[in-house]
């Protein structure tokens, strides 16, 4: 996919479908919608096994959104370097 983002990707995939006669079939469908994903995506996508186009969309969405999540790290977690405890002391 290179840089268009999923929701680009899903919308002009729709849009262009429509102009497609031969995919009448839903896992032909899926199959070409799941062919120009992320490696990593299609993977998971395709080991769910999905029946319809809008499910294959739907885990699309939460595939991505779960790999885009970014843990933000407390910074009172990694400990102030400045305070020495009693043990730096001796």
């Amino acid at each position: 996919m290179g840089s268009i983002k999923n929701d680009e990707y899903t919308s002009k995939f729709l849009e262009l479908l429509r102009y497609v006669l031969d995919l009448n079939e839903e896992k032909a469908t899926i199959q070409r919608f799941i062919s120009e994903i992320s490696i990593a995506l299609k993977d998971i996508i395709k080991f769910d096994e999905p029946r319809y186009l809008e499910e294959t969309i739907r885990k699309l969405k939460h595939c991505y959104e779960q790999s885009t999540c970014i843990v933000q790290t407390n910074p009172s977690w990694r400990g102030n370097v400045k305070c020495k405890g009693k043990w730096d002391k001796m």
